[in-house]
């Protein structure tokens, strides 16, 4: 009689996923001149509206930058991170979406203000992002802090409260 390698299998694809299902922090943030062209520009404008419309002129000490997400079977996200320094937190981080067919990439959602991201991996999409604190009002004066963990999930993000 022979044995059948799937107990083994799925014992391993079930510690593959506990262990990845873990946050991760993000692989090495890149300044924008690193990024190709095409992300560059992106980039640039979706900061625009902080920081002007003419990159030249934005001082060197802004320290802009940008990472590569593996997304699964779509390709990579693109996650841009500029400064905040505001009481939602002391980053700004724009997510874009793999390239598409018209070789550019989508903008998901509004940007979020948090302090550190952590990436999340789960199933064979895109990650999830958490931030280790992201602020947040709910009267539009006092200030709340907490972690955040959102996933994109038919064109919106979605939050959880991360364990």
């Amino acid at each position: 009689m022979r044995s059948t390698p799937y107990p083994a299998l799925l014992a391993a694809l079930l510690l593959w996923a506990a262990a990845s299902a873990q946050a991760a922090p993000l692989p090495r943030w890149r300044p924008l001149e690193q990024l190709s062209v095409g992300d560059r520009s992106l980039a640039e404008q979706a900061l625009a509206g902080h920081f002007g419309a003419d990159p030249s002129l934005w001082p060197d000490w802004l320290g802009v930058v940008g990472a590569m997400i593996p997304a699964g079977i779509d390709g990579n996200i693109l996650i841009i991170r500029a400064p905040m320094l505001q009481a939602c937190g002391g980053w700004g981080y724009t997510v874009f979406g793999p390239v598409n067919a018209k070789d550019s990439r989508d903008l998901r959602g509004p940007e979020f203000c948090a302090n550190d991201l952590y990436i999340v991996p789960h199933g064979l999409g895109a990650p999830d992002i958490q931030f280790d604190e992201e602020g947040f009002t709910a009267d539009l004066r006092t200030w709340s802090h907490e972690k955040a963990r959102w996933r994109w999930v038919q064109g919106q993000w979605l939050r959880f409260t991360p364990k």
